[in-house]
């Protein structure tokens, strides 16, 4: 897109466009990073079975609105679950 220069009469002259930005520093490539010999990732990874009873609790969301207090509890659940079973249950008097 070409740039747009206004002349005045008393000689003064203004462009309007875009300005390129100046590159200060190097840009980052992931490539230059990547380890050779790395596994690929599962196709799959799902982590609800072992913590399906933490999940299914409603940690008085449902009442209170605390949907950021039972995402937490449901975090703590599924974590415990997969690494330790049986997962950590709040109970409702812990929630408040």
């Amino acid at each position: 897109m070409p740039v747009k220069t206004l002349h005045l009469p008393d000689g003064r002259t203004f462009r309007f466009g875009r300005k390129r930005p100046v590159a200060r520093h190097p840009m980052l490539s992931f490539k230059n990073y990547m380890v050779p010999g790395v596994p690929a990732p599962p196709p799959t990874a799902d982590y609800t079975p072992a913590a399906t009873e933490a999940l299914q609790q409603m940690y008085e969301n449902d009442t209170l609105g605390d949907c950021v207090i039972a995402a937490v509890e449901h975090v703590e659940g599924v974590l415990t679950g997969n690494a330790n079973p049986p997962p950590l249950l709040y109970t409702n008097d812990q929630t408040t």
